[in-house]
């Protein structure tokens, strides 16, 4: 397999900086580059005008965010730029996937069990079911073992 260009999808839980730190680990083994991407969903009971307050409100942060992240990566000697899209975090993380033509999509997973896990479901088994690539996910602390 392939494995020249990670996609990272971030959130930037504790989780996701698990997956980041695999992903920094392989693609320095690897030769490789990451690509961090954070998904920004607007939520649908929002009106237009809140709609657009809400996502002023994100943009800094997030590109704050997404920045210190990317900068965490190139300190470690592994080649990362950033993404920001908008709309439902799965869809939007197996698209760039493909449009990015990624080797491997990293991410991680917030362990949800029992009722919760199947009326909700997770980013994480989305992605799977989406993804034009490979899925490493990476439990987090609080997963089960």
């Amino acid at each position: 397999m392939r494995c020249e260009h990670i996609l990272v999808a971030t959130d930037f839980s504790a989780d996701s900086e698990y997956a980041l730190t695999a992903a920094i680990g392989l693609a320095r083994k690897l030769e490789g580059r990451l690509t961090l991407v954070h998904a920004v969903h607007v939520p649908e009971e929002l009106s237009e005008a809140n709609a657009s307050d809400y996502l002023r409100a994100m943009e800094s942060v997030v590109h704050r965010e997404i920045e210190a992240r990317r900068r965490r990566a190139r300190d470690a000697g592994v080649a990362a730029d950033a993404l920001v899209v908008h709309g439902a975090a799965a869809q939007r993380i197996a698209q760039t996937a493909r449009s990015q033509q990624v080797d491997l999509i990293a991410m991680g997973t917030h362990g949800r069990t029992g009722l919760q896990h199947l009326l909700i479901g997770s980013v994480a088994e989305r992605v799977l079911r989406l993804a034009p690539c490979p899925v490493l996910v990476v439990p987090g602390e609080s997963d089960e073992r």
